[in-house]
């Protein structure tokens, strides 16, 4: 199932970085909680996370961020439907540097008719790292 789930976070990081945030916004449920090392954001419709999405992508945009490479760390055995997945994050330049890298544990619902896994809550596990470019952008997303 890696395979499949490492397509679908692709998937879903070139949408982000392509600023298609209505249709990134449609792999989430809603309420989606999303917690980082400081706060708990919940968001309580797509249109309010493509308002966070859309922030998002002009931060990748001003950090001249072309791709984002997920890589899975950890695949929890289904249960119930649920699934909880570890993605560690590459975030490339253009030329191929590796600006940052960020960790996330995502909780993942997949129903029986349904061939593409929606994600239901989002932990950022990535440590804070303080640095000009950090201080240019808030970001809400690895």
């Amino acid at each position: 199932m890696s395979k499949s789930l490492e397509l679908f976070f692709r998937t879903v990081g070139a949408l982000c970085l392509d600023g298609k945030v209505q249709e990134v916004s449609q792999h989430f449920s809603y309420p989606l909680p999303v917690s980082t090392q400081d706060d708990l954001l919940v968001f309580g419709s797509a249109e309010m996370l493509a308002e966070g999405l859309a922030i998002f992508h002009r931060c990748m945009a001003r950090l001249e961020i072309k791709r984002l490479v997920p890589t899975i760390v950890r695949d929890g055995l289904p249960h119930d439907g649920y699934s909880t997945v570890i993605v560690q994050w590459a975030h490339m330049r253009a030329d191929g540097i590796c600006v940052k890298t960020s960790q996330v544990r995502y909780l993942l619902r997949q129903d029986a008719d349904n061939i593409t896994p929606r994600i239901e809550m989002i932990d950022d596990l990535t440590e804070q790292q303080v640095d000009a470019s950090a201080e240019q952008c808030q970001v809400l997303f690895a």
